[in-house]
């Protein structure tokens, strides 16, 4: 059990420092500690998956390590790294509440890694949705004008309507297969 545990430790660092960002958050609000604690858990988790590689690949439940799917995820956590480097400059300059920024991407990442990771469509669909939801929250997080809002709510019609097109042809495909 331990060694199908390691195959999504890089899923279980994102979701620990996001509830770590979070309790930060609550008592302590520091935007250079945030940032630097979300830039440290991109690192484990850039670290986790290359621990994962070495240990061999495995499935664990419904998600699956295999592939390609290991130099995906450090990408898609060295792209999250960076954009935490460069953002701390900007938040500084232009937004009221800079603190949750980090939670949201953090949230975004797990998203992203879970779904590079499904290998069943319940958490392909879970995985996009929180991906999704982390998404449009962040595009209206800066309300300097009126357009980042009006992004965020056609992104979420637009969201929820291609979600039930996604509903409605998973569950054609179940029905087709008989499951």
């Amino acid at each position: 059990m331990k060694e199908q545990l390691i195959s999504i430790l890089p899923l279980m660092v994102l979701a620990g420092s996001a509830l770590i960002v979070l309790l930060i958050i609550t008592f302590v609000r520091n935007h250079l500690l945030i940032n630097l604690v979300t830039m440290l858990a991109y690192m484990l988790a850039m670290l986790s998956i290359v621990k994962l590689a070495g240990n061999g690949f495995s499935r664990l439940w419904f998600f699956s390590s295999s592939g390609f799917r290991p130099f995906i995820l450090i990408l898609l956590l060295f792209a999250s790294f960076i954009i935490t480097l460069f953002s701390y400059s900007y938040l500084e300059v232009h937004a009221i509440n800079k603190e949750e920024y980090y939670v949201l991407l953090l949230t975004a990442s797990l998203g992203a890694c879970s779904l590079v990771m499904s290998d069943h469509f319940i958490i392909f669909f879970l995985s996009l949705e929180l991906l999704s939801v982390s998404l449009f929250i962040l595009i209206g997080y800066l309300r300097l004008t009126g357009f980042s809002i009006e992004a965020a709510l056609k992104y979420l019609i637009i969201s929820a309507a291609s979600s039930s097109f996604l509903l409605l042809g998973m569950a054609f495909i179940f029905h087709i297969q008989a499951v």
